[in-house]
């Protein structure tokens, strides 16, 4: 097992004046002396009493080897600080879990079940003090007592999946306590990582768990000395201001970014910019804002800027923008030819049109309109789709324009044409297929995997016969409908079909089936087969004799589950719908049917 534990230390962070970028003038208005304003102090406590919430949670929520997956609670601890730095944690806590999964037992998915776990460790603490905030860093040893897991509503034999165990335990993290006044402080956060060495649920074997504990609350602060006066040197309060860009031209309307930086950290006192502006106007508040230069002449407009800092300290800065003359740029004419590679069109049909400029420049937008169909691309070269059109003839329109008032347009005519009706032998071969899967498969963790050798081969099928199908309707449409059992939550099952529709449409794509030429829906538990409708389908199965039927129908429920793991198969605009025959005698039959219920009803392999 590898750990990997990282401790965020505090960094001091010296604050110096940025040099202003390009011309720019700095006034400092002296600091004025209060005599009645107290040095900020660092209080030391003796003993810190912190209570507060708690959330434990797995790293990885997927690993079966971590009996809890996420947890809420409480948690307390209490310090003995023997100086500023160095201190001794008592740590206690409390967890309750009120469901189970993704990954961990008693299932493979989420279940409602309740668990407690409690915890009790000692550790050194080293602690980095500042009158206002206290960040910390500490490492806790000791043991975690897991109370049993009860599945809720749950009655009989198997309701408690997992017993009472204990286990060592560890922490290693930190936190930070913003301080509210003497005596009580606010722990932001204390968030750490947390092992345990429980036995694995499914191997019964000890081994690492990771997780990690959030936690925030109160900390009650007793003891100490007087609080210690912390020596401060207060410079003078400086500004400077910068732009970027320091020019823009007259009339563009452009927008140049300003910038004020002081030499008073915004943690020691509430600092206030004001901006003002000679020419042009300034948009928005605080340290950074834009000006903006509509409206002004050639030549150069000032920014001016003042920080205030709460103390009575004001200091000011001010930079010059150049407004440069707008280049005069000649009207070029121009002219714009078109033409399309495809006068006649079958409905559903693409033609290429392009347009050729005179003269031909990089600075030119063009734009493109039709009187029928749809126009897809930009630039010079765009698409014409025929598709939904009606036989007759169509006009698309190209024009081109520099941005400096010049501009041309041209036009091309596109036939269409009604498209020659599907055979009705073909549309008759279309043989559609539901496909089956396993129990909870494709998973989360591995999308790609759960589409069977014998499901491959009807996507394959229907793949090779819907491409014929498109070269004589190319408007057609198949439609993929992903169907779940109810095991698992409502949420888990729609997250669930929509994986399965995902690897149906992938696999007819890799197959060669256009990607838009396919639509998917996901159904999740709803539209469940019922029994009777089950129970019909293998009542008009030919591939089964009378006594595989019956083996069949001993096992109804589970055989009513395996039916609902499927993807049916729709195609658009005939009302052809995908046959829910169940593949019983498939080679693969066996994976597809097993799960754990059918497991707990038969033992061995089912036998057709």
């Amino acid at each position: 097992m590898r750990l990997f534990i990282r401790f965020m230390v505090p960094m001091a962070v010296a604050l110096s004046l940025l040099p202003a970028l390009g011309t720019a003038q700095t006034a400092v208005t002296p600091a004025p002396v209060v005599a009645s304003s107290p040095a900020p102090v660092v209080y030391v406590p003796t003993f810190e009493w912190f209570a507060g919430y708690s959330y434990y949670r797995g790293v990885h929520l997927g690993d079966r080897g971590n009996r809890l997956a996420w947890a809420s609670g409480a948690s307390t601890s209490f310090a003995i600080n023997a100086n500023s730095y160095l201190g001794l944690v008592f740590d206690g806590g409390f967890y309750r879990a009120t469901r189970f999964g993704p990954g961990a037992p008693p299932s493979g998915g989420v279940v409602s079940a309740r668990g407690d776990m409690f915890t009790l460790m000692v550790g050194p603490r080293v602690s980095f003090r500042h009158p206002r905030f206290t960040p910390f860093i500490q490492a806790l040893f000791g043991g975690a007592y897991d109370n049993r897991v009860t599945l809720n509503g749950c009655t009989g034999f198997g309701c408690a999946p997992l017993p009472r165990q204990s286990s060592y335990t560890m922490t290693a993290g930190g936190g930070l306590d913003i301080t509210v006044f003497r005596h009580l402080a606010f722990r932001l956060f204390q968030i750490e990582y947390q092992g345990t060495r429980l036995p694995n649920p499914v191997t019964n074997q000890r081994q690492w768990q990771n997780d990690a504990r959030l936690s925030t609350g109160l900390v009650f602060r007793f003891g100490g000395d007087k609080p210690v006066p912390v020596a401060e040197v207060r410079p003078p309060l400086t500004v400077a201001c910068s732009v970027d860009p320091g020019t823009v031209v007259a009339g563009s309307g452009g927008m140049v970014a300003v910038h004020a930086v002081s030499n008073d950290a915004p943690s020691d006192s509430l600092l206030t910019y004001s901006w003002t502006a000679a020419g042009g106007a300034v948009v928005g508040e605080g340290q950074n804002v834009q000006w903006n230069s509509a409206g002004v002449a050639p030549g150069d407009a000032t920014v001016n800027g003042q920080v205030a800092n709460g103390r009575g300290e004001t200091a000011d800065c001010s930079v010059a923008i150049h407004i440069a003359p707008a280049p005069i740029v000649p009207i070029t004419p121009l002219a714009l030819s078109c033409v399309v590679d495809r006068n006649t069109l079958v409905a559903g049909d693409q033609a290429q049109v392009v347009a050729t400029p005179s003269p031909n420049r990089d600075d030119l937008v063009y734009s493109w309109r039709t009187s029928g169909g749809q126009i897809a691309g930009s630039g010079a070269a765009v698409s014409f789709n025929s598709t939904g059109l009606t036989p007759g003839s169509y006009t698309v329109n190209g024009h081109v324009a520099d941005g400096a008032g010049a501009a041309a347009d041209c036009s091309v005519g596109v036939d269409v044409q009604a498209p020659p009706a599907p055979a009705p032998a073909l549309v008759a071969r279309l043989a559609l297929h539901s496909i089956y899967f396993p129990t909870d498969q494709p998973a989360p963790n591995r999308p790609d995997e759960g589409l069977l050798p014998s499901q491959q081969a009807i996507l394959t099928t229907l793949a090779a016969d819907f491409k014929t199908y498109l070269a004589l309707k190319p408007d057609a449409q198949l439609l993929l409908e992903g169907h779940a059992d109810k095991r698992g939550t409502p949420a888990y099952n729609r997250t669930l079909t929509e994986r399965r529709v995902a690897i149906s449409k992938s696999f007819l794509v890799a197959q060669g089936v256009p990607e838009a030429s396919i639509n998917t829906h996901s159904f999740g538990e709803d539209d469940q087969l019922n029994a009777a409708q089950v129970r019909q389908q293998m009542e008009d199965n030919p591939n089964l004799t009378a006594g595989q039927r019956q083996a069949l129908f001993a096992k109804l429920p589970s055989i009513i589950r395996a039916q609902n793991r499927r993807v049916d198969i729709v195609l658009s605009g005939t009302g052809q719908q995908s046959v829910r025959r169940y593949p019983f005698n498939a080679a693969d039959a066996l994976t597809l049917l097993s799960d754990a219920a059918l497991r707990n009803q038969v033992k061995g392999p089912i036998k057709l």
